[in-house]
């Protein structure tokens, strides 16, 4: 993950060689250039992508070497004919944000990847993610909204106080408290497994 992070990094600072070039901000992209920086990074992640395929042929037992080696050489034949198109449009600004783009967010790669994972483990691709662990995702234009309410209105639920009114204090305002042992304690379970859901 890391070279993979790090790669994303200096893929992006490619297409923006030019504008850091024009006022002056000194990258290590600047430094190195747009053909050589893509150098650096098609270089990273083709031996990325090569040693995943070694692992894979060298210990099938481990990993299901079939599908490692398939999608990382088709990965590899991509990012080969992705730098080829850079360095043909000489590293222009809009071609560099498509080389970006690829590394980033390869949508046929990631198609292919899925039809391969379908064909050995039944996988299916159930879509952008809209709940998860309690939480709802919804995509917004300006972000990603994350909330709890489908876990609260079940807490809520499960107690019977769904369609209760809300209040500034939820119990009795002028409740006296003492040590009366006569009385019956309360269900501990019910607290708990209230709790347990929070």
């Amino acid at each position: 993950m890391t070279v993979m992070g790090m790669t994303i990094a200096f893929a992006k600072d490619i297409s923006d060689i030019e504008g850091d070039a024009k006022y002056g901000v000194s990258t290590v992209a600047t430094k190195l250039g747009a053909r050589n920086m893509t150098f650096v990074v098609s270089g990273v992640l083709l031996l990325n992508y090569l040693v995943s395929i070694s692992i894979g042929i060298i210990w099938p037992q481990v990993f299901k070497s079939n599908i490692m080696i398939l999608s990382h050489a088709i990965l590899a034949f991509c990012l080969i004919f992705q730098t080829r198109e850079l360095a043909l449009a000489n590293y222009a600004s809009a071609p560099s944000r498509q080389f970006f783009e690829f590394i980033c967010n390869n949508l046929d790669e990631l198609e292919a990847l899925k039809v391969i994972m379908h064909a050995q483990f039944q996988l299916n691709d159930l879509g952008k993610l809209r709940y998860f662990l309690g939480l709802e995702v919804v995509r917004l234009d300006k972000g990603i909204f994350v909330s709890q309410r489908p876990s609260a209105l079940q807490v809520l639920e499960d107690l019977g106080y769904l369609g209760s009114k809300p209040m500034i204090t939820p119990m009795e305002a002028n409740l006296k408290l003492g040590q009366d042992e006569k009385e019956k304690l309360a269900d501990q379970t019910l607290y708990r497994r209230i709790v347990g859901k929070l």
